[in-house]
């Protein structure tokens, strides 16, 4: 029997679909419903996606080296970030196959290692004092947005969201799209003067 599983996720919204492809069908389980997604009081979404970004966006600010991971979570969850969504997919697709889709589940052993990365990552990362401070300026640039977005929504949201789902949810939506470098770049636009010509 031929299958595999992808992923899509989305850190703010948390949503996060596994597919499973069988030969004649698809199963798509939502593992981002909050109603039934709970795992050790997180959602399948956070593990999945945090965990791994997380690490990606350490390394590339030079906070980590991929050698600085802990040897016996990453033995079982792969050394990429790609294979480590990709064991944790499986996983996740799996479990769930065998409780009969009743409840999203992550075997124990899986979900082990990456709780001791997350403990790793915590002590390495999250509370280090460069990191922190970057957090707070992406904090604030966020609710900058949030706030210029509720007073622009013509500008820029989506009318259709805003009737159907609310504000809230139009704004939410467009954030979860943007990329670091697009938000960064909309923050200045809305944010900071330009300067005047001089001649």
């Amino acid at each position: 029997m031929h299958r595999h599983g992808t992923i899509i996720g989305d850190r703010i919204s948390h949503a996060v679909v596994a597919i499973l492809h069988f030969e004649d069908e698809t199963i798509v389980i939502d593992v981002g419903n909050p109603a039934i997604a709970v795992l050790s009081d997180e959602r399948v979404a956070d593990i999945i996606a945090y965990v791994n970004h997380d690490i990606d966006d350490a390394t590339r600010a030079g906070l980590l080296r991929t050698e600085d991971l802990p040897r016996d979570p990453i033995d079982r969850l792969g050394t990429s970030s790609s294979a480590r969504i990709g064991t944790l997919v499986r996983d996740v697709v799996t479990e769930t196959m065998a409780a009969g889709l009743s409840e999203i589940r992550m075997s124990e052993d899986v979900l082990g290692a990456v709780l001791r990365l997350r403990s790793f990552l915590f002590d390495a990362v999250y509370e280090n004092a460069t990191a922190t401070a970057e957090f707070r300026k992406a904090s604030d640039i966020l609710s900058g947005l949030w706030e210029k977005l509720r007073e622009r929504p013509d500008d820029f949201l989506d009318k259709r969201t805003i009737e159907h789902d609310g504000m809230d949810a139009a704004i939410r939506d467009f954030i979860a799209g943007m990329t670091d470098r697009f938000a960064v770049r909309l923050f200045e636009t809305l944010f900071i003067p330009k300067p005047w010509a001089t001649e």
